[in-house]
């Protein structure tokens, strides 16, 4: 949680994870919901750290001025980007953007 109790004098810390018994579940179902977002966020978590490396050596193929090995990484950019979209991890226009970003400066090469 964000903001100060008024027992405490230091910040509240917000979690990195959740955990079933740091949160009073009512119900079964409660206590199934709470597992399933653990496992989603870990996923996300997961995927999103993937596109950003993938993302990176992209950069780097093209700041090497390597056209075909630029090409080849925003080809495997490409790919990461629209799963990760199309699974609603980022928004389809960022992943358009950073597609179109990518393919200008492999442009930009030669």
């Amino acid at each position: 949680m964000w903001g100060r109790s008024p027992l405490v004098s230091r910040p509240l810390q917000r979690k990195t994870t959740l955990l079933i018994q740091d949160i009073m579940a009512n119900t079964k179902s409660a206590e199934k919901r709470i597992r399933q977002t653990e496992t989603r966020t870990e996923r996300n978590r997961a995927e999103k750290s993937r596109m950003k490396t993938v993302r990176k050596k992209a950069l780097l193929a093209i700041e090497s001025g390597n056209k075909e090995e630029a090409t080849k990484a925003n080809s495997k950019l490409a790919s990461v980007l629209d799963k990760a979209a199309k699974r609603n991890l980022i928004h389809p226009n960022k992943a358009a953007n950073i597609k179109s970003k990518t393919a200008k400066a492999i442009a930009a090469i030669g």
